[in-house]
């Protein structure tokens, strides 16, 4: 107790006069501080980036990339990925990596950046988020997608909600081994949005039933659909009210419920499908829906032909784009859009592949940098590799040697 009435006592003495040299002095230093951690943050990406290209993991018995700077720089899993990510990022976004390395953007509101700006954005975001707080370039970052610009209108479907939790070794060996049976079930990688949706609806609606019935608002004048989820009302995106239309039931002005699916058509579709998801790599038999072959929203019936039975994350799936239903004779045929394997090498951008082109004629990696952002800046965002190359020559001496 004494030592905390002596802290607190302190904390309530008046200050010490100080000089305008002597603030003035603290508050450059700190200047300086902030600057150099910007020109390290930028030296760190472009080392990330080589050692990448050189699969440096390997020579050092690491698993991946990703494993290399949790060993070697010390981040923490996510810091980590954010990290790599960011430096991926900047090889195609030259002048964002300059004001970086410049101490003109600190590091966490180039990290925002990196997430929608491009190439051909580049000078657009820069001068809009010049003097801005962090706070201010989430706020405008928030809502866009990648290669907006920042006059775009905001969409909730581009918005991201951030959940930290702190749990025990228990339940964090939980988590791990409900993600792994859940992916084994859909025969797909599941993200973390993904992954938490399919825990909370089986929450919600748990056994074998049909999917977790979430209070939908939908205004008949703009179209546009919003969902109560435990007191917080969020608006969906267009691909999600699709999904929603196959299934919904509606509710009139006066409270009276309409299904627009009849029970019976339901229960048919169910018992031709085998109460299981028809995607023949999918061994779901929860969070069942019924998918409009030809979509509802775009004026498919509810005749049990043009039904069929999909598990929730597959439906999903189809709706967002990232899987395509085709029909051959009355029977269903699926297809994966595939993603990039996370081990297999990222294309090089036109940045990089022109400042390679440069150094292969001799000059050093910094000049051919150098040359190739200058060219930029007097060539604008629409030159091709080409005409990238010849613009940044015409802005650089003779090679040496």
């Amino acid at each position: 107790m004494l030592a905390y009435a002596l802290v607190e006592s302190f904390a309530y003495m008046p200050l010490a006069e100080t000089s305008p040299h002597e603030w003035r002095a603290l508050h450059s230093r700190l200047q300086v501080l902030a600057k150099n951690r910007g020109a390290a943050d930028a030296e760190e990406a472009k080392l990330l980036r080589e050692a990448e290209r050189l699969r440096i993991w390997r020579e050092v018995g690491e698993p991946g990339m990703l494993a290399y700077v949790e060993r070697v720089l010390g981040y923490a899993p996510r810091c980590a990925y954010d990290r790599l990510r960011v430096a991926r990022a900047l090889a195609e976004l030259p002048l964002v990596e300059k004001a970086l390395a410049a101490g003109e953007m600190f590091y966490s509101a180039v990290r925002e950046l990196t997430r929608i700006v491009v190439w051909e954005t580049e000078n657009e975001w820069l001068a809009s988020v010049q003097g801005k707080s962090l706070r201010e370039v989430e706020t405008m970052v928030s809502g866009r997608k990648k290669g907006d610009r920042p006059d775009a209108p905001s969409k909730p479907e581009n918005v991201r909600h951030v959940l930290t939790h702190e749990v025990s070794a228990e339940t964090y060996a939980l988590v791990r081994q409900a993600r792994k049976a859940l992916q084994e079930e859909v025969g797909d990688h599941l993200d973390d949005d993904a992954f938490l949706a399919m825990v909370m609806r089986r929450a919600l609606q748990p056994g074998d039933g049909p999917s977790a019935r979430m209070a939908h608002m939908k205004c008949d004048d703009c179209q546009r659909v919003w969902q109560d989820g435990g007191g917080a009302v969020v608006e969906l995106p267009k691909e999600s009210i699709e999904r929603i239309e196959c299934a919904a039931e509606h509710m009139d002005e006066h409270g009276v419920i309409s299904r627009h699916i009849p029970a019976a058509t339901r229960r048919v579709v169910l018992q031709r499908d085998h109460h299981r998801c028809r995607v023949p790599w999918c061994r779901s038999a929860h969070d069942l829906e019924p998918h409009h072959i030809e979509h509802f929203a775009h004026g498919g019936n509810h005749d049990a032909e043009n039904l069929l039975t999909l598990c929730w994350r597959h439906h999903k799936a189809l709706h967002d784009g990232v899987l395509v239903l085709t029909m051959d004779h009355g029977q269903p045929s699926f297809r994966r859009i595939e993603m990039l394997p996370a081990n297999e090498t990222r294309p090089a951008s036109v940045v990089e592949t022109a400042v390679r082109a440069l150094v292969g004629m001799g000059f050093t990696k910094s000049e051919a940098q150098s040359f190739v952002e200058t060219a930029i800046a007097h060539g604008g965002k629409a030159l091709r590799l080409n005409e990238l190359v010849r613009e940044a020559l015409r802005h650089s001496p003779m090679p040496k040697g």
